[in-house]
């Protein structure tokens, strides 16, 4: 909302301002007593028709007035009747009856954070070190998060297993591929292929033979499955 003061007294604009660049474009002008949506798509505006009484408010999409819909605001539909039985009988209103009412947005809700990543590292690839896997857990704005559940187990534990600090114990002494299952809360699961070791132990194969013992893990887990 821009508020203008000219030789006519107050105005109220609804325009859309765009932060980085502070470019300006007008939506709808003269708008009188309104107030936006915190997601900035409806707008509630009073209505300045003299059929809408003290309690008419058009509320509609930004930028669209002419699809507003008229909202009846009052405090109580007896008060409303009260108010109506009161004019009617020409009484006039009562003093303590509201003159008026105002409309406000309920806040938005804000959805809580939860896992939605596990970006997992790998680190131990220096000689004489043992590969491990370090997930970093990310919510859903890419943010880190700890969940309060944390699993992380090997589907093919004769082959090769993690301890309890995500160290790979490799079971066989011969190329082999092997998948590492990392969970929060048992339902967000991201899984890592690795392979090794060679025949001198070391983990890093050259990557023909990383090539040639993943084939040969995919056709074994499409016949034996998930886990064996």
């Amino acid at each position: 909302m821009r508020r203008s003061d000219g030789s006519a007294g107050q105005r109220h604009d609804l325009s859309e301002i765009q932060i980085d660049s502070g470019r300006v474009r007008l939506l709808e002008s003269d708008v009188g007593e309104a107030t936006v949506s915190p997601d900035g798509q409806w707008v509630a505006r009073r209505c300045r028709q003299p059929a809408c009484g003290p309690y008419g408010w058009l509320v509609g999409p930004v930028g669209r007035p002419n699809v507003a819909r008229l909202l009846t605001v009052a405090p109580t539909p007896a008060e409303v009747k009260r108010y109506a039985e009161e004019v009617r009988a020409g009484r006039g209103v009562s003093p303590n009856f509201p003159r008026t009412a105002h409309v406000s947005w309920r806040a938005p809700a804000i959805a809580p954070p939860y896992v939605s990543l596990a970006a997992v590292e790998l680190g131990g690839l220096m000689p004489g070190e043992t590969v491990f896997f370090d997930p970093r857990w990310l919510d859903q704005h890419g943010q880190p998060i700890q969940p309060s559940v944390v699993a992380a187990y090997a589907t093919e534990p004769d082959i090769a297993n993690l301890d309890s600090a995500g160290h790979v114990l490799w079971r066989r002494r011969t190329s082999s591929a092997s998948r590492f299952v990392f969970s929060a809360g048992g339902w967000r699961a991201d899984t890592t292929v690795w392979t090794g070791p060679d025949s001198l132990g070391r983990e890093l194969l050259p990557l023909d033979e990383q090539r040639r013992v993943i084939r040969e893990a995919m056709r074994r887990w499409s016949t034996t499955g998930s886990k064996r």
